[in-house]
């Protein structure tokens, strides 16, 4: 535990040195403001007692309390800036560091549910523990301070007050680490039924579900699902509630039945006539502190034993090595060829592609076509370089050679794609236009000229135009509008290749469908070296390709034209049988 919180304190260390310093020298300064106070104050109140004639020996005390006050006022202002100055930022460096470890991550990762809770739970809880970490020390610190300082003054008027606090928090700190670990363990284990919650009630309130809630009256069932989860969550919170408050019941009450017995006996002696009054108010003040401080302790090892599970995940994830090969890959300058070979790929011991093999060159333009949950998304994954192939699975060649060789950032360079669950951006037309090369945003005359395109699905709309409803003077657009863009975005990098277009046309009405075909078949055609791979589960256009690709059950069917497949492929036959509603001839 410790090597972690020392690990995170040198973290903060490195936001701002001198900030991190001061905070550590005016918590040290602090934590001796209790004993010379009281000290300050016994001295007043004694001399008052013992020289109420002479006014000069107790004015300097009253003089030198005023000035420890001021001072230590300046102090909590100066505090307070530089934490929040090192919290802002420390939790910006950690929220850039999980966000650079996501880049690394495959696509494979973020369809793990366990990465996938993993990330949200780091994301949303854990950027500020590194900062809590740097206080939680400070914090010791300043308590640790404040308790030599206060144990040396309460030694020389009782040392059994010393021996029982000692004696209690050595009972006490075992169980309540025990206490720490089980929240932990709670509240970790619960992420994905958190994010189960969170979903329920981002179902009933935005835009793109409401309409479904509103019409299938859905809104009892995600609203029961919802209340459920977050009485389960409510529940066991205050379980460890519960057991955390008669913790402190029973702590508390032994601390201040100890505090009781020395402030009792500081009376019979002033009683007595052994010390002066002035002491009763200083040892007050001090076994307050003394007692607040040891709570304080108590408190933050609490907080200290919860946090460190969530920095053990923190630094795990950002910190582990991505795995990369040593061998120096290739670089991908053009695609001048893709072939499938032999490729095969499992989803655990789910085959869904088996011995794919399969052909793209230059200027051609081949449909890939099937019915639903025939694998013809994880082959256009495969295909744009978001999949890698598996081992013993055949292998994806790239200009005759294999594509694991080159590096795959390259290659995804030279390829664009229009997936089917493309995102909407709620950014403005510009940007969601050029984020399909973002090195080319600022190419405002080819992002206008993309624009200007598109008028005749959107209507006169200009390029800063905000886009969806989430933000200011957003516009919402229809499906078919909305995958217009998107087609647009494909269509912007020039460096790219190879195009897929993954049922580009499931939002479009009938003219548009033509023109999106006709469009992408010229693109493909008029540009030397690009090649076309065009998704569908419907034959319209995929008749009109070089060549059509018949998936079946990851199986492929058949390979070829419109005419050879009705006649060599009974599953293209069936698919034209159905969507046009006549016997293939």
């Amino acid at each position: 535990m410790l090597r972690l919180f020392i690990k995170s304190y040198f973290e903060i260390l490195k936001v701002n040195w001198f900030a991190s310093g001061c905070v550590l020298f005016l918590n040290i300064t602090m934590g001796l403001y209790p004993v010379v106070s009281a000290i300050l104050i016994q001295s007043i109140i004694n001399n008052l007692v013992s020289h109420s004639n002479e006014t000069g020996s107790w004015v300097s005390f009253l003089i030198a309390y005023i000035v420890l006050i001021i001072v230590m006022n300046a102090a909590e202002g100066i505090l307070m800036y530089a934490n929040g100055y090192l919290s802002n930022n420390a939790a910006f460096v950690v929220e850039q560091k999980i966000l650079t470890r996501t880049r690394g991550l495959s696509l494979n990762d973020f369809e793990s549910n366990s990465t996938y809770s993993t990330i949200e739970k780091l994301v949303n809880e854990s950027v500020a523990k590194p900062f809590s970490a740097f206080q939680d020390i400070n914090s010791m610190i300043k308590s640790i301070v404040a308790l030599f300082s206060g144990a040396t003054f309460l030694l020389s008027v009782n040392s059994i007050y010393m021996v029982a606090i000692i004696a209690i928090n050595i009972v006490a700190l075992p169980i309540l680490i025990n206490l720490a670990k089980r929240g932990f363990k709670i509240q970790w284990d619960r992420a994905e039924d958190e994010r189960k919650a969170w979903y329920f009630k981002y179902l009933l309130t935005h835009e793109f579900s409401i309409k479904e809630v509103k019409m299938q009256n859905l809104f009892p069932y995600f609203f029961s699902r919802y209340k459920e989860l977050k009485t389960m969550f409510i529940r066991q919170n205050l379980k460890i509630l519960k057991n955390l408050s008669v913790f402190n019941l029973v702590y508390e009450t032994m601390i201040s039945a100890v505090t009781l017995v020395i402030i009792t006996s500081v009376i019979i002696s002033i009683a007595s006539g052994k010390i002066l009054i002035g002491y009763l108010t200083s040892v007050s003040q001090v076994t307050t502190s003394f007692s607040s401080n040891v709570k304080s302790m108590v408190n933050t090892v609490y907080t200290m034993t919860f946090d460190v599970a969530t920095l053990k995940k923190l630094y795990d994830f950002i910190e582990t090595d991505i795995q990369v090969t040593t061998e120096i890959l290739d670089t991908i300058e053009s695609i001048s060829t893709i072939e499938f070979k032999d490729v095969s790929y499992k989803y655990g011991d789910s085959l869904v592609l088996d011995n794919i093999n399969f052909e793209i060159k230059p200027n051609q333009v081949v449909a890939l076509v099937g019915e639903n949950g025939s694998g013809k998304s994880t082959l256009v994954k495969l295909a744009a370089g978001l999949y890698k192939t598996q081992e013993d699975a055949g292998e994806i060649l790239v200009n005759g050679s294999s594509l694991n060789k080159y590096d795959f950032n390259s290659y995804r360079a030279r390829v664009s794609v229009l997936f089917q669950d493309f995102v909407k951006y709620e950014l403005t037309l510009k940007e969601n236009i050029a984020l399909g090369d973002v090195n080319e945003i600022d190419n405002d005359s080819k992002v206008e000229d993309k624009v200007e395109k598109l008028q005749k699905y959107l209507g006169p709309t200009k390029s800063d135009q905000q886009l969806g409803v989430w933000f200011e003077n957003g516009r919402q657009l229809s499906g078919g509008q909305w995958q217009s863009v998107a087609l647009s975005r494909a269509y912007m990098p020039d460096n790219a290749n190879l195009f897929i277009l993954d049922e580009p046309n499931s939002a479009m009405d009938k003219i548009k469908e033509d023109a999106l075909f006709d469009e992408f078949n010229k693109f493909i055609k008029s540009n030397y070296g690009k090649m076309g791979l065009f998704v569908s589960h419907t034959l319209k256009f995929a008749q009109h390709a070089d060549t059509i690709i018949v998936l079946n059950n990851g199986k492929i069917d058949g390979v070829g034209d419109h005419d050879e497949l009705l006649k060599s492929s009974l599953t293209y036959r069936k698919m034209w049988e159905v969507e046009y509603g006549v016997a293939a001839q």
